[in-house]
């Protein structure tokens, strides 16, 4: 049953600038590319909030509706601007959202919009917290800064609450998200080990506790079974899939093809997969070594696709 949305919602100024048409006019193929490309960034920070991945198969789950529930409350004059309402995630989805998840004071009023602005910000620095961005929600901001599509033209987004400017998006926007997107390595298989523990049984979702405290976002790839993890939960296991990595090169998620108890040896496997200073093609040409073992990517082609994983450990073992 979906959760209860609450009355409280948190309202934002959405200021457009410098468009073609008279200030208080907007085209509606404009006011919809702008207000639809809002929503898939706002979509997928949660999600990437929630699961570590923005982007995820199957029907939008109700928790993600309710927390993306956005509602335009008009159209001023002036500047082109819309007011836009949010209900705060902690209110909307208590059962995904604490204010134990957020670093910043005040956290109960953060919603999606809030967000969606960290995202941005994040986007615009070469700091940290650009590390936490995954390929779908740089997608996201770069469709934003799309959206435009006239030069010069800027929206911002402004809290009514507080008076205080969020973020902005121009073009400007659109050539950082591509760049960064062009950071991220390519995707590739790994052997993961680590402890198994629970998110979402419902949806195949888990994280992987690694060796050095953190955890590895993960979900099942759709042709597996996901009672194949109901035996694994709290134990130590080994994991082969598509792991997926962030723009600082370090793993953002795994999605499993095979998954077994972990055995002895393994835990050369325990250490976070990365891939630092490699890109795009160059990431499949060589064999590369962990630890004195072979990767997962030296195999291909040379194995049964219904190999048990523990055949493959074994394989890797002996190179």
């Amino acid at each position: 049953m979906p959760e209860e949305c609450p009355t409280q919602r948190e309202p934002y100024d959405l200021r457009l600038m410098d468009l073609p048409s008279p200030p208080g006019h907007i085209s509606a193929a404009l006011c919809v590319r702008i207000v639809a490309s809002l929503q898939t960034a706002a979509e997928r920070t949660v999600r990437l909030r929630v699961s570590g991945d923005g982007k995820s198969r199957g029907r939008k789950p109700a928790w993600l509706q309710a927390a993306t529930d956005l509602t335009i409350t008009r159209l001023g004059q002036g500047s082109t601007v819309m007011g836009i309402e949010a209900s705060p995630l902690a209110e909307a989805v208590p059962k995904h959202f604490g204010e134990s998840l957020f670093d910043t004071s005040g956290t109960s009023g953060v919603t999606c919009l809030d967000l969606v602005a960290r995202a941005v910000r994040a986007a615009r620095q070469d700091g940290p917290e650009v590390r936490v961005l995954d390929a779908s929600v740089l997608e996201a901001l770069h469709k934003m800064g799309t959206a435009l599509d006239h030069p010069g033209a800027t929206w911002t987004l402004t809290s009514r609450r507080t008076r205080q400017t969020l973020c902005s998006v121009d073009r400007d926007l659109k050539r950082r998200a591509k760049s960064l997107l062009r950071e991220i390595p390519a995707a590739r298989l790994e052997l993961v080990t680590g402890r198994l523990n629970a998110i979402a049984h419902e949806e195949a979702r888990f994280h992987l506790l690694l060796g050095d405290g953190t955890a590895l976002p993960g979900q099942l790839n759709p042709d597996l079974d996901r009672e194949v993890l109901r035996p694994l939960w709290g134990k130590p296991v080994t994991a082969l899939g598509t792991v997926r990595f962030r723009p600082d090169g370090l793993a953002q998620t795994i999605e499993v093809q095979r998954i077994a108890q972990e055995s002895p040896g393994d835990e050369v496997f325990a250490a976070r997969p990365a891939a630092v200073g490699e890109a795009g093609p160059d990431l499949f040409t060589g064999a590369r070594l962990r630890g004195g073992y072979a990767r997962p990517m030296d195999l291909v082609g040379t194995w049964p696709g219904d190999e048990p994983i523990e055949d493959l450990v074994a394989q890797l073992k002996s190179i």
